[in-house]
């Protein structure tokens, strides 16, 4: 597993849009809805330096297999609030459950972000 960045932007949208034709009563959204390739990759390089936003990914080779997103609340008193957003992983890859390690306790990362010098995520 790893953070996703800039060059993941196309990638991870060709996932999301997978995911939301192919089970779109699991998700808020609907595929004509989701943003552009570009916009992704632009919005992936303004969460590498935020300590509010990421999108984990989860990888077989160099495949990426799921995804899941979380954001943390912006206000000084409700930083302490995540939320996880757009859990998705490849048919392949729930049989083999590798969704399973987003929440996993061996991952950290729901509880301190994606990496320890983010201050105040717990």
């Amino acid at each position: 597993m790893r953070v996703l960045g800039p060059a993941d932007g196309a990638t991870f949208r060709a996932q999301r849009l997978r995911a939301l034709r192919e089970h779109p009563d699991a998700f808020g959204r609907a595929p004509e809805e989701v943003d552009s390739s570009e916009v992704w990759t632009e919005r992936l390089r303004a969460y590498a330096s935020s300590e509010l936003d990421f999108l984990l990914g989860a990888f077989d080779a160099d495949s990426l297999v799921g995804a899941v997103g979380c954001h943390r609340d912006h206000g000084i008193k409700q930083r302490h609030i995540a939320y996880v957003w757009g859990c998705t992983s490849s048919p392949s890859s729930a049989a083999e459950g590798s969704a399973d390690d987003f929440s996993s306790p061996r991952s950290s990362v729901c509880v301190r972000g994606p990496t320890s010098s983010r201050s105040g995520s717990t």
